[in-house]
């Protein structure tokens, strides 16, 4: 009695076009709560993390009841996955987007010591590596794919592949506290 909702969202896609699959996306969701069947929303993650959920549950919250269940976001899983602290004691962590501007990814990692996270590194893989290399941190590097799944890949961002699946992160252990 389950009632699987395939619902297309075009990753990396333009800012319009990715608007209407979650206006879409959102009104089919609408459309079962509507007629009284509980909907959830499943997700790699987090859901309030860097996730589709948040863009739906925006258009849908208000005419109906919204609820989040917290789940495991990429740096952590990473984390785990290395059997390895992302800080601790006064150890900073930044977690960064790979899809921000790289000047201010620069920035980020010249305004260290920390244990940098850049999350949804994929197509972005090579870019970070070089931004990374010039930083002095290759070293500290490391790149997961798809953390906590079967497929989990864990490679030293020296070693990695130039494109990765979009479920990567790339960690930096550049803190003193790490």
């Amino acid at each position: 009695d389950v009632i699987a909702l395939p619902l297309p969202i075009p990753f990396g896609g333009e800012p319009a076009a990715l608007a209407r699959a979650y206006d879409e996306a959102a009104a089919a969701i609408a459309e079962h709560l509507e007629a009284g069947r509980d909907v959830a929303f499943i997700c790699m993650g987090d859901p309030l993390f860097h996730g589709s959920f948040i863009y739906l549950a925006q258009r849908l919250e208000g005419a109906h009841e919204v609820r989040a269940v917290p789940g495991v976001a990429a740096p952590m899983a990473c984390a785990a996955a290395l059997g390895r602290p992302l800080a601790r004691g006064k150890g900073i962590v930044k977690i960064l987007p790979a899809t921000a501007e790289a000047a201010r990814l620069r920035a980020e990692l010249a305004n260290g010591p920390a244990t940098f996270a850049f999350i949804k590194a994929g197509h972005h893989a090579a870019a970070l590596r070089g931004m990374i290399e010039e930083a002095g941190l290759l070293d500290r590097a490391i790149a997961i794919e798809n953390a906590g799944m079967d497929d989990e890949r864990i490679t030293p961002l020296a070693d990695a592949e130039a494109d990765m699946p979009y479920f990567s992160t790339i960690m930096v252990f550049a803190g003193d506290e790490t």
